[in-house]
């Protein structure tokens, strides 16, 4: 479905199983071109033995409203984490700053009167549909939803639909994101920036977690997890005769002034640098796939595969002029091989 008018343009999205952010564009989407939804499925309800379209619209009612109205208003708040968790080159320090101020704002949600505005929001999409506001059936007993006791519409639905998905919500974000934090607080114990903040002891974690990779590393020389104090104070010590304002804020540009006379915290700033935030990037290359290996190359061999599907994520590199000359040799190289009708070199 299409909807157009003359400052702008919209199309329905696919609600994508894998791709976080589609999902909140594909729902804000959908709440502004609901009017025309209804419209669209009240035409095809009145086609001959059409029974589905009527019961959409059944399913279409003021709860329904007001559920869409308070998912479009917190969904509108956690779309920039989403983003951020997906972004190609972000670092888990980052991303952990950007949950506690996403969580901190969900939070504050329910503490504020916020719903009375997203209640007059559902009452205005309801007016434009010609649903008017109302709530579900009561009974003395009930087997498959809550009787909430309430004096008020308003009250109902706050009690019913508001207050129970931010909870659930802040709640996903602690079983989600807890290990994000304490990884965290593991980087900050060798930024400079975050020296105040924090101690040998908040390593304790990562040390204990990395410790046979530490040990087994013969550069190292490091016989024990413990044998890293002296080192750790020593870094600690090293930063102490530079300004403040000179000191690194991110673990990036922490590795890049670390130098080889303190090889185990070079190496977990490079471990830390490297944690992936997310499986966005290695779900990346699932979708190239889609695009290189189609039916007609079912027959394509590992390397040339793995070499095709490098080419494609790291597009950006074509523009490098070692890899267009590389590309321009293998071109003439393949035109070389054999006789053709047509000539490859111009």
């Amino acid at each position: 479905m299409k909807w157009s008018h003359p400052h702008s343009y919209y199309r329905l999205h696919k609600f994508s199983d894998t791709r976080w952010v589609e999902r909140h564009d594909a729902l804000i989407v959908f709440k502004r071109l609901l009017p025309y939804v209804i419209e669209a499925l009240t035409d095809i309800a009145s086609w001959k033995n059409d029974g589905n379209a009527r019961s959409l619209l059944k399913k279409i009612d003021f709860e329904f409203i007001v559920s869409l109205s308070v998912l479009s208003a917190i969904l509108t708040e956690t779309r920039p984490l989403s983003q951020q968790l997906q972004a190609v080159s972000t670092d888990m320090l980052e991303c952990s700053t950007q949950i506690k101020s996403v969580h901190e704002k969900v939070q504050s949600l329910r503490e504020n009167d916020v719903f009375d505005a997203v209640y007059q929001d559902a009452i205005k999409l309801g007016l434009e549909i010609n649903v008017n506001e109302s709530v579900p059936r009561l009974a003395n007993r009930q087997s498959h939803r809550s009787n909430h006791p309430s004096s008020t519409p308003s009250e109902y639905y706050r009690r019913a639909v508001f207050i129970p998905f931010l909870d659930f919500v802040l709640s996903q974000f602690e079983e989600r994101f807890s290990d994000y934090h304490a990884t965290a607080s593991s980087m900050c114990s060798l930024i400079p920036s975050y020296f105040h903040k924090t101690s040998f002891d908040d390593m304790a974690p990562s040390l204990l977690l990395y410790k046979n990779f530490l040990i087994n590393d013969s550069m190292l020389g490091l016989d024990d997890t413990h044998d890293y104090v002296t080192e750790f104070t020593m870094w600690r010590s090293r930063w102490s005769a530079v300004e403040k304002s000179s000191w690194p804020t991110t673990i990036l540009d922490t590795y890049e002034q670390c130098s080889p006379n303190y090889p185990v915290t070079k190496k977990l700033l490079l471990m830390y640098a490297t944690l992936p935030v997310s499986s966005a990037t290695a779900e990346r290359s699932f979708s190239t796939l889609n695009h290189i290996k189609s039916y007609r190359r079912a027959t394509m061999g590992e390397d040339r595969l793995n070499g095709l599907a490098k080419v494609c994520i790291h597009r950006q590199l074509s523009n490098n002029d070692v890899i267009q000359n590389f590309v321009t040799s293998i071109i003439d190289i393949f035109s070389k091989k054999k006789k053709r009708r047509k000539e490859f070199i111009i």
